[in-house]
């Protein structure tokens, strides 16, 4: 049985008693094998109920980590979607009544930890299902991801008192980010190599003016520092964030200041919560992956900070790197 998130977009009925009692067989029979791991027979099983037209927030949880189960990461912005369209325009019809809060954030967080363990146990083996989730997953998709999850923690805060829940999903999104940008460095390895421009005689070539800085290429995606600096390879965060600074300045110049400072504002919540290691997640790989291999060890002389040997080493490397390394 496919599993299918259209059956929650439809109104349902509002009852006193909304959702499963704890005793009803039903119910019983689709907690028995999630208790036995068969998640995706109790996604189906609640898909069932669903069509019934009852609403239980438990049953709810299990089955949208059944259509992620089913479907891939390309389902979450599909999923999150239907969790906000449930909490803004059905929550009257969600059951339980009774604790409806506190079962709420019960399940939520059963979800997000449940879903990222899952997701980063197969991010650790490299297995066939980490490989046809990146193979069958744009780079479009975990952005609609992105943006939708953050639909949802609005939905989600505005419905649920004390959304305790909220505090899990910080970890998933974060994954969300570094398989964005995965899927998006694997789409740019598969797009033919573009060919080098024509070089111009140097006769042809118009002098730079006295004291002009070099002009630095643009590199699609990326960042290009000027000659004699650094070149970074930019991640799916940094695309984004060039269109969106490319889309302002073309708005300022038609005079459509309303979008262009609904832009500005979007940007300027950016830069606030700006990590380089989304933008630039390549140029941090490696150090990443030496202080994985090396981190117990550097945990020790951690423990020195405090100590002047710390502090004046500490001061040398902040006025001359390249000597601090060569003594």
């Amino acid at each position: 049985m496919s599993l299918d998130l259209k059956s929650l977009q439809r109104e349902f009925p509002v009852s006193d008693a909304p959702g499963l009692s704890t005793l009803d067989p039903r119910f019983q029979d689709v907690a028995a094998m999630v208790q036995n791991g068969k998640y995706a027979e109790a996604a189906a099983a609640a898909q069932g109920i669903i069509e019934e037209d009852i609403l239980d927030i438990r049953l709810l949880g299990y089955f949208f980590f059944g259509v992620f189960l089913e479907q891939g990461p390309k389902s979450l912005g599909p999923c999150f979607e239907s969790m906000s369209h449930l909490f803004n325009e059905q929550w009257a019809a969600v059951g339980p009544a009774k604790k409806k809060d506190r079962l709420t954030n019960t399940t939520f967080v059963w979800f997000f930890k449940t879903l990222t363990r899952k997701v980063k146990m197969h991010e650790t083996k490299k297995d066939k299902l980490w490989k046809r989730w990146s193979q069958n997953t744009t780079s479009e998709e975990m952005d609609v991801g992105l943006e939708q999850i953050q639909k949802f923690r609005r939905a989600f805060a505005q419905a649920v008192e004390n959304p305790k829940a909220l505090d899990q999903v910080s970890n998933l999104m974060s994954w969300m980010k570094d398989f964005q940008n995965l899927v998006y460095s694997e789409e740019k390895a598969k797009e033919p190599e573009a060919p080098p421009p024509e070089e111009t005689p140097a006769e042809e070539q118009p002098a730079a003016a006295a004291g002009a800085a070099p002009v630095a290429a643009a590199i699609p995606g990326g960042v290009a520092m000027i000659p004699g600096g650094v070149l970074i390879e930019g991640g799916y965060q940094m695309l984004m964030l060039k269109k969106k600074l490319e889309a302002f300045e073309r708005l300022i110049d038609k005079g459509e200041l309303a979008k262009a400072a609904l832009i500005a504002s979007d940007v300027g919540a950016v830069l606030n919560a700006f990590n380089p290691r989304e933008y630039f997640p390549k140029f941090f790989s490696n150090y990443f992956s030496i202080l994985s291999k090396h981190i117990t060890e550097l945990a020790g002389f951690w423990e020195q900070k405090n100590s002047m040997a710390w502090g004046a080493m500490e001061q040398l490397y902040k006025v001359d790197i390249d000597r601090f390394v060569e003594i």
